[in-house]
């Protein structure tokens, strides 16, 4: 699956540095942006070494447990007993992109009433709290993806 080979090239991508000007040995920085530079990158890729740590160690707590499809995704269904459909996944989408419940009544031609209450269908169905929480589930399990930042892709 896509996400599981973005996952692995996250794992294997490290902090790359430039190539030495000259010849041989490494490249080092000469002026302070380039050390501030080079701190932050060290920076950032400590925190992705440690994510990669904690998604290995989810994985292997949501496997101990018997909720995985085997790709380390928590299984919904195998949690609450159903799957979605293609509406409720639309209307859960919509709140995951920030979406506010009028604009996904007018592009799903439904009405506020109506997506107010697909989003507490949808919390009950996956055991969520409130739609945050179902939103979380349903990334989790691979249902649906959270766009950038931004909301560029909606």
């Amino acid at each position: 699956m896509m996400r599981d080979r973005r996952f692995t090239a996250i794992v294997r991508t490290g902090l790359v540095l430039p190539r030495p000007t000259g010849t041989g040995g490494t490249w080092r920085p000469h002026t302070d942006a380039e050390r501030h530079l080079l701190t932050q990158a060290q920076q950032l890729d400590a925190a992705r070494r440690w994510l990669v740590e904690e998604v290995a160690r989810l994985r292997q707590v949501m496997r101990d447990l018997g909720i995985s499809d085997g790709a380390g995704r928590p299984q919904v269904s195998q949690l609450h007993g159903t799957d979605l459909p293609q509406l409720e996944l639309k209307v859960l989408a919509g709140a995951a992109a920030g979406e506010p419940t009028p604009e996904t009544a007018t592009r799903l031609h439904l009405s506020e009433d109506g997506v107010k209450n697909a989003r507490r269908r949808i919390a009950k169905r996956l055991g969520a709290r409130n739609t945050s929480h179902a939103i979380a589930l349903a990334v989790g399990a691979g249902l649906i993806t959270v766009p950038p930042a931004g909301g560029e892709d909606r």
